[in-house]
């Protein structure tokens, strides 16, 4: 337990990402409400934690201390039938556009900095699927999928707001990419 503790001190909590994303949900609810449009439909939230084995949760083994998330998985649905890609890159570019990162370009590896490439602007992803159907999009955490023009970004690929990183290997306290 204690090279798990070692290995998340530094970082942000994930009770701390949890409240973030409610009182967001909550904030943008509530000006749909005051605007009178506020709709009946399933809230979506997805939850993509890469680099992660199968044991690193607690609801998959009971070690380690996850209890929102476990509280989350057990109210929730669990997609452990599923493989992911062998880096993040290509897993958040297959979850987002619902296809194989073969057929996105994206299977080699993932985007450094400056590396003017990212997830194709002819993939419709989830969150311009979802605008359709009138729902507000956003996105915490790591984008990772391209960002050498604006219109590889969250805020011009359908999300309302985007509040993380582009790109990986990010340090939570200084904010710069890099070990």
């Amino acid at each position: 337990k204690q090279w798990y503790q070692r290995r998340v001190r530094g970082h942000i909590s994930e009770a701390m990402i949890i409240c973030f994303l409610l009182l967001f949900t909550a904030a943008t609810l509530a000006a749909e409400n005051s605007k009178g449009t506020l709709k009946r439909q399933p809230n979506i939230i997805y939850i993509l934690s890469d680099d992660l084995g199968h044991a690193d949760v607690g609801f998959t083994n009971g070690f380690v201390e996850t209890p929102v998330l476990n509280r989350l998985a057990h109210q929730g649905i669990q997609l452990d039938q599923h493989y992911v890609q062998q880096v993040c890159t290509p897993t958040r570019g297959a979850l987002m556009s619902g296809r194989y990162p073969i057929h996105t370009g994206l299977h080699h590896e993932v985007i450094y900095p400056g590396e003017p490439w990212g997830l194709p602007l002819n993939e419709t992803i989830i969150p311009q699927v979802l605008k359709e159907y009138d729902y507000s999009t956003h996105a915490v955490g790591k984008w990772h999928l391209g960002m050498h023009k604006w219109s590889y970004t969250p805020v011009h690929r359908g999300f309302d707001n985007f509040f993380g990183f582009y790109l990986g290997a990010q340090n939570y306290d200084t904010h710069i990419n890099g070990k």
